[in-house]
């Protein structure tokens, strides 16, 4: 009787433990990378201040790291001291950019606005301006009573 209730009981903590520790590990695979892009770019990624351009050992450990895994697992822990929008503009500016629509810790990556007339136009939900040459081919019509009548 005993072992007819250990068997499954063992089969299921074996199976709880499978599918726990691969999630964790998966979780963990670029913690050492995010530690070192931390340490290494933390005048760039920082909460304070303005973005500043990256130096050559930060360059050095965004070349050697998974950045889309790093902003995967950054944790709210790590958003106290570290920007998640920094981190992608970091990862962007040494060509292993965070693809859109990503999650950066707490951050999901927007979609680019080509130009900031299209982001003030978005924002007030207008069409864009008239081109000037378009202005000026209605300004050099004829008014209507110079117009031959037919």
């Amino acid at each position: 009787m005993t072992m007819k209730v250990t068997i499954p009981i063992l089969v299921f903590v074996f199976a709880f433990n499978v599918f726990t520790t691969y999630q964790s590990c998966g979780e963990q695979d670029c913690h050492e990378e995010k530690e070192l892009v931390m340490a290494k770019c933390i005048a760039t990624i920082t909460n304070h201040g303005p973005y500043a351009p990256p130096n050559l050992p930060c360059r050095q450990a965004v070349a050697a790291s998974d950045m889309v895994c790093i902003c995967r697992t950054l944790s709210h822990l790590d958003e106290t001291s570290v920007s998640a929008s920094k981190l992608v503009h970091l990862a962007k500016d040494c060509g292993k950019p965070v693809p859109v629509g990503s999650k950066c810790g707490s951050w999901t990556i927007p979609p680019p606005l080509s130009s900031p007339s299209q982001r003030n136009m978005h924002k007030r939900g207008a069409r864009p301006c008239a081109a000037p040459t378009e202005l000026l081919v209605g300004l050099r019509r004829k008014p209507k009573y110079l117009q031959p009548q037919a």
